[in-house]
């Protein structure tokens, strides 16, 4: 389990919305830190490559959001969010990946995630699964081509 940080803190006192980024891909997290960091609210405070490394982040910053891909070299994540679950019960979880089977998706949704997007569709529905993730609400992508 995580402990609480002064970081959790502080976002509970109003302080900017604290944002954990996990995914391999470089450019999707470059993507998701330039979308988000152009939102005056929220800060992204840490990134990582990989499941290990999600989980340690989310530990160490205790963020509002964490922003998850589903193929991560070395811990699935939908295994990720179920370790963020247990250990950091209040951070909500937005999943961005390219799988779009019914089966991830129900999956996904099943740890207690908030949103799913699939990254074709990340320019038009990423930051409106953040905004609905953040305001208690579901999101999931059309996932039809």
């Amino acid at each position: 389990m995580c402990n609480r940080t002064n970081d959790q803190q502080n976002a509970a006192s109003g302080r900017k919305i604290r944002v954990v980024l996990v995914d391999d891909f470089k450019a999707f997290r470059d993507f998701a830190a330039g979308a988000l960091s152009a939102e005056a609210e929220i800060e992204v405070v840490a990134q990582a490559a990989s499941g290990r490394e999600g989980i340690e982040a989310v530990c160490a910053h205790m963020p509002d959001l964490v922003v998850l891909d589903i193929g991560l070299p070395d811990l699935c994540g939908i295994d990720v969010a179920h370790v963020v679950r247990k250990s950091a019960p209040q951070t909500r979880i937005v999943f961005l990946t390219q799988m779009s089977t019914p089966e991830v998706i129900a999956a996904a949704m099943e740890t207690g995630a908030m949103a799913y997007v699939v990254k074709q569709n990340a320019h038009s529905d990423f930051l409106r699964a953040v905004r609905a993730a953040l305001a208690g609400e579901q999101f999931v992508s059309n996932t039809l081509d």
